[in-house]
C-alpha cells in the first residue's frame, strides 16, 4: 500500500527531485573533498545513480582501510575488493549530507593515521 502510494504521480515527482537535490548536494561536497585530498583520491563523478568510486594510492588495500575506518570510526564505506577493485573505496551519496560530511571528516582521522 505504501508503494502504491509513492508511485502517485505526484508524490513519485517529489519523492523523485528531493532525492535528486540530496544526491546532487553530496556530489558537490565530495568533489570539493577530492579537491582536497588529490595528492591521494581521484574519482570520476557518476553520470546517474548515488554511488561513486574514489580511486586512492595509498600503501593500503582496500578491504584493510576499509576495515580500519568501520573498526575504529564507525564508518562504513565499501571495499573496491567486494568489485575486484582494489585500491578504491565505494561510497553511497544517497544520505543527508552532514552524515556524509561526518563520514569523510573521520576518513580524514583514518588518513592522518596511516601518513
Amino acid at each position: 500500500h505504501v508503494g502504491a502510494l509513492a508511485l502517485q504521480p505526484e508524490r513519485r515527482e517529489r519523492i523523485l527531485r528531493r532525492n535528486r537535490q540530496i544526491i546532487s548536494e553530496n556530489l558537490a561536497i565530495l568533489q570539493d573533498w577530492v579537491k582536497k585530498h588529490d595528492q591521494i583520491f581521484s574519482f570520476i563523478p557518476p553520470r546517474a545513480g548515488a554511488i561513486a568510486f574514489l580511486k586512492y594510492s595509498l600503501n593500503i588495500n582496500s578491504t584493510e582501510l576499509s576495515t580500519k575506518l568501520r573498526e575504529e570510526k564507525s564508518v562504513f564505506i565499501a571495499p573496491g575488493d567486494c568489485f575486484m577493485m582494489d585500491h578504491y573505496l565505494r561510497i553511497g551519496l544517497g544520505s543527508e549530507k552532514e552524515y556524509l560530511m561526518a563520514a569523510l571528516d573521520l576518513l580524514d582521522e583514518i588518513l592522518a593515521d596511516i601518513s
